[in-house]
């Protein structure tokens, strides 16, 4: 449409001039014609009184099984408000229980194996030691090799044991780990907006339970076309229309994606509103428009 335009008005300039300078020479110059809106091109102006389109959004936490089990239980509903760190629900803690179990019983004969070999070693650096305190000929020199070889090894040994035990110690406190995240908790202030699942099924590890609403500020998503890109900058003021509430809001874009959406050929952006209490009762997921403040005010 607009190329259309635009081929249009060059057609009629071509066409323009070639009667003027057709006429230039038989009559006086006459005053050019006054400009009409049909005259006007159709382009941001117009974008600008329509607006972007968007939507009321928060941010939201996704609460997801920590790892694979039964979901012994779960103690929220959507509408529910939560506390940060109030309990959610919990999994079946036995079967972690167990290996938390075993894993202690592990690092015990690991640690118990390091003072076996801590024992070995100083007794063959003791022995090695005495061997190098005694006078020349003493010992035979394959009696001396004997001795350094089994102070080296005491010594290699140890250092396998002391890792060993490192090892065991960081299973013991995945284990544990895992024991914690058996109950859930909120990591935050909101609301409960999603229940993906009942308590007493099978869940794996990584899938999505319940998602939270984060208690704060209410902020506007919208879409900006491809076209328009360089209308919206990050600190922009603009007016954000929300037919819920029948009022404009005064506000101002605090992000723009650095990318184009390959779908849609839009670009995304949000807004922020400068007073909160302006917005209070404003539901997420409703429509909004965003407006220039040269667009609100015509």
């Amino acid at each position: 449409m607009s190329s259309k335009l635009a081929w249009g008005g060059a057609l009629a300039v071509a066409l323009g001039v070639a009667l003027w300078a057709g006429a230039r020479a038989s009559r006086p110059p006459e005053a050019p014609p006054a400009l009409t809106h049909r005259d006007v091109p159709a382009g941001p102006a117009r974008r600008e009184t329509q607006g972007f389109v968007g939507v009321a959004v928060s941010e939201s936490v996704e609460i997801r099984a920590p790892f694979e089990g039964r979901l012994e239980q779960l103690t929220v509903r959507p509408g529910d408000a939560v506390a940060a760190g109030e309990e959610l629900g919990r999994l079946d803690p036995r079967p972690v229980q167990q290996e938390a179990t075993m894993a202690e019983a592990r690092l015990a004969a690991a640690e118990a194996e390091v003072s076996r070999v801590e024992l070995e070693a100083r007794e063959a650096g003791e022995t090695l030691a005495r061997y190098l305190r005694s006078p020349a000929g003493a010992f035979s020199e394959q009696e001396l090799a004997t001795a350094r070889h089994q102070e080296q090894s005491a010594r290699i040994r140890l250092t396998a044991a002391q890792a060993q035990v490192r090892e065991r110690r960081a299973v013991l406190a995945q284990s544990r780990q895992r024991l914690e995240e058996a109950t859930l908790r909120a990591p935050c202030a909101g609301k409960v907006v999603e229940r993906r699942v009942d308590p007493g099924g099978w869940v794996g590890g990584g899938v999505l339970l319940l998602r939270l609403l984060r208690e704060g500020p209410v902020q506007v998503r919208f879409a900006i076309p491809e076209e328009a890109l360089g209308e919206v900058r990050v600190g922009s003021p603009v007016w954000v229309e929300l037919p819920s509430l029948g009022r404009t809001v005064k506000g101002h874009v605090r992000e723009v994606a650095p990318e184009v959406d390959a779908a849609s050929r839009m670009v995304f952006a949000q807004a922020v509103f400068e007073a909160q209490g302006e917005v209070e009762g404003l539901v997420v997921g409703t429509s909004a428009r965003v407006l220039s403040p040269g667009a609100q005010a015509r």
